[in-house]
């Protein structure tokens, strides 16, 4: 899926969802069980040009439902992104294989307090950033930045120029890490680069016991121990 995509036009008035409507947003499983963890199938069904779409990027598999579970499996880590999302939408069995296969995450940053978001607000404003590369190559257009904030008791995150989700009744800085981390494990903890730049990263509450493939770590901080959790 490439930003250009979803880039609405600059005079339509910025749109808010609710945790309720997160499963219908266009990166299917993006959010999915933030809020909270479950595996309900997505509710929203996938039209005849998903299906369309998906058989001709696969081959036009007749006897796709028919296949064993491994080779399902071995298909979907071939697809690209966005047909990973078209199929799982089509049926419970796709949804489970789709969930099951690993993603192929090459890298994932999070820093602090960027103050470069003049296209969501002029003042300067607490914040979390996280971004998913997930092409080695940065200029594929497979990259995403969210940008977390507290919106009163909420937890807001924003993308691209108007569009913006609200968590009810979350901390946005535990919300971005366990964001984070969610698509770590969509990968096995297998992506090969990570970026740290936070002051009070929750290493205690953290879910990641080790990165196997991770060639290059950057840590932005000056404490010890930090540096000896990561490393």
């Amino acid at each position: 899926m490439s930003p250009s995509e979803e880039v609405p036009k600059e005079e339509e008035e910025p749109k808010e969802e609710t945790n309720e409507l997160a499963s219908e947003f266009n990166f299917f499983d993006l959010f999915d069980g933030m809020e909270h963890e479950n595996d309900k199938v997505p509710s929203r069904i996938a039209n005849k040009s998903d299906m369309i779409s998906l058989i001709k990027f696969i081959g036009g598999f007749e006897k796709w439902n028919e296949l064993n579970e491994d080779c399902r499996l071995a298909v979907v880590k071939f697809l690209e992104y966005k047909d990973r999302c078209k199929l799982g939408i089509c049926s419970k069995r796709d949804y489970e294989t789709v969930k099951s296969t690993p993603l192929d995450v090459y890298k994932i940053s999070i820093y602090d307090n960027e103050k470069y978001h003049y296209s969501f607000r002029k003042e300067d404003f607490d914040n979390v950033v996280v971004e998913l590369q997930l092409h080695h190559d940065y200029n594929s257009c497979k990259q995403y930045q969210l940008i977390f904030s507290q919106l009163g008791e909420d937890t807001q995150i924003q993308w691209y120029k108007n569009r913006s989700l609200v968590l009810k009744s979350c901390n946005y800085y535990k919300e971005a890490v366990k964001f984070a981390e969610k698509w770590m494990k969509k990968c096995n903890f297998e992506l090969k680069d990570i970026k740290i730049e936070m002051k009070n990263y929750p290493m205690d509450k953290s879910k990641i016991k080790s990165l196997p493939k991770c060639k290059c770590i950057r840590i932005g901080s000056d404490d010890v121990e930090t540096f000896r959790w990561w490393l």
